[in-house]
């Protein structure tokens, strides 16, 4: 992530595109989220910088 500005917009959204979480975070910073209130499946996680370029998805299982 080669940019000055460090804000990042992360998102994350179940498997049918609905939006469960959004928040802007700082890119260079490890950012945790609590998964435990989101169903059990597959989510989407995606961030992107302020001028909502891509910068990374990736998609992950949630279990119990």
């Amino acid at each position: 992530f080669q940019n000055s500005n460090t804000n990042a917009l992360l998102e994350i959204f179940n498997i049918n595109g609905a939006l469960l979480f959004s928040r802007q975070v700082n890119a260079e910073k490890e950012v945790e989220v609590d998964l435990s209130s989101f169903s059990n499946g597959v989510l989407i996680v995606k961030v992107s910088d302020t001028e909502e370029r891509f910068i990374w998805q990736e998609k992950l299982v949630k279990e119990e």
